[in-house]
């Protein structure tokens, strides 16, 4: 299983369509997905595991590892198929006495994208029992694909007859629908190109796609912005709901949110497939808000349809080219309109939390160590932008505002966090494992098992100069 493969984990029940279990394998394999196999009890003996292992390259897992065993890696995705009436309806009520509901029972919680082919009979579909469990499963966002368009719910006692042509693709193309993944790029940059600021034009094209594949952990994990940011953006930039505002790098709509509460009509546009259709569920219920699912500066080129009052990009400016994102921003935005950026960084503050110290002797035992050279900065010597701003010719009257912040997590929190870190889904997974095992077992040695992390942020505001 190579690293910089995306990871979809196939959930197969005892049902007869599970004989052809291996044909998901086949094509999800073929479609660029790293795949891992996990059987319920009953599902074994519909299959053989061995023809599995040899196309993924993994075991295929139905009980627990036993401590110190080897485990699997967290995937982006799921399948379950076939899903049968029973594993919905203890999946639904929490419910885990089998490896594959403990599975699915905790990555249900993480969030992770989740689509199933059930494969269920009409009698057995019209149960108000399993009904609920539909309903309740879909509320948290996993995706059944039952009746039209999905599987349709088979006359009883037919099974035989609806075997052959059960539609495995349909899951595929789902899966795909909802995280933007297999991306035709593997990714071949380490993260230790990012502790060492080796980034090339090339690699940033690179990197700024590894965010689709956490798209749903990102909204949930990464830290909202200070109020106070956005009362200091608006008295900054003098905009009104009457003005027509650009995000780009919108992501999953973090920043997003907050301006379209206040009644702001905003264009959103997002390179990432999946971070984009995050972002358009996030924001459903604002009508002045739209998402576009592009490459920013390729849809600028082509011609937006209007200028916009004010451009605003949070926590993703260095994604964009150093040599030409002015000229972006500049083309535009109408006359004297305002260019926004910042980002939410770690800080180290006088008085912090000791554990990011203390834990960096196991990014250097596993070969992540900072630069020699690195400068871990406090909310006060946060870097701005305004000399890069002033020396791109385009803008004036710079603006600088500094934040900072203190959130508590739990080890599955930070984790969960450092998942949203392009460095850290870089990463090898045996460093990963290793860093997050010690994360754990730090934490759980602190009597309240948390860890507090400071974040800094610097709001760059500059009007742009008469055209």
């Amino acid at each position: 299983m190579a690293a910089n493969q995306p990871v979809l984990s196939i959930i197969t029940c005892g049902a007869g369509p599970a004989a052809g279990i291996g044909t998901l394998v086949k094509e999800a394999v073929e479609r660029g997905w790293a795949v891992q196999v996990v059987a319920t009890p009953s599902a074994l003996s519909f299959f053989d595991a061995k023809e599995i292992e040899d196309l993924t390259g993994s075991p295929v897992r139905s009980q627990y590892s036993k401590p110190g065993a080897p485990r699997s890696r967290i995937p982006d995705a799921i399948i379950v198929a076939p899903a049968t009436f029973n594993t919905i309806n203890q999946w639904a009520l929490g419910i885990s006495d089998t490896y594959a509901l403990g599975v699915l029972a905790e990555q249900t919680g993480m969030g992770i994208p989740t689509v199933v082919l059930p494969f269920v009979s009409d009698a057995l579909a019209s149960r108000p029992p399993f009904q609920r469990s539909v309903k309740a499963l879909r509320a948290e966002g996993v995706s059944i694909l039952l009746g039209p368009g999905g599987v349709p719910a088979h006359r009883a006692h037919s099974e035989d007859d609806h075997m052959a042509d059960f539609p495995w693709q349909l899951a595929l193309d789902e899966v795909s629908a909802m995280t933007g993944l297999p991306d035709e790029k593997s990714l071949s940059i380490t993260s230790q190109h990012l502790h060492t600021g080796k980034v090339t034009t090339a690699d940033r094209e690179q990197l700024r796609t590894t965010f689709d594949s956490a798209a749903t952990r990102y909204h949930g994990a990464r830290p909202d912005y200070p109020d106070q940011l956005y009362d200091d953006l608006i008295a900054l930039t003098g905009i009104t709901r009457d003005d027509e505002l650009l995000e780009l790098g919108a992501g999953t709509g973090k920043a997003t949110l907050p301006l379209a509460r206040r009644g702001y009509p905003i264009t959103c546009v997002e390179l990432g497939t999946g971070l984009a259709a995050e972002a358009t569920r996030n924001l459903a219920g604002f009508p002045a808000v739209r998402v576009i699912n592009a490459d920013a500066e390729k849809w600028a080129t082509g011609g937006a349809a209007v200028t916009f009052s004010m451009m605003f990009v949070a926590t993703a400016w260095h994604w964009f080219d150093p040599e030409h994102r002015y000229r972006l921003a500049a083309r535009l935005l109408g006359r004297d309109g305002h260019l926004a950026f910042w980002s939410a960084s770690h800080v180290l503050p006088d008085g912090g939390d000791p554990f990011f110290g203390e834990i960096q002797e196991v990014y250097d035992e596993i070969g992540e160590s900072h630069p020699s050279d690195a400068v871990f900065h406090t909310p006060q010597t946060l870097p701005d932008s305004r000399a890069e701003i002033e020396a791109s010719g385009l803008f004036a009257d710079v603006t600088v505002r500094r934040f900072d912040w203190e959130l508590t997590y739990t080890a599955d929190a930070y984790i969960a966090l450092l998942d949203t870190f392009s460095g850290h889904i870089a990463m090898e997974p045996w460093k990963r494992d290793r860093l997050y095992g010690e994360i754990r077992r730090r934490l759980a040695a602190r009597p309240d098992g948390l860890l507090r992390r400071h974040w800094g942020a610097v709001l760059n505001v500059a009007r742009k100069l008469g055209d």
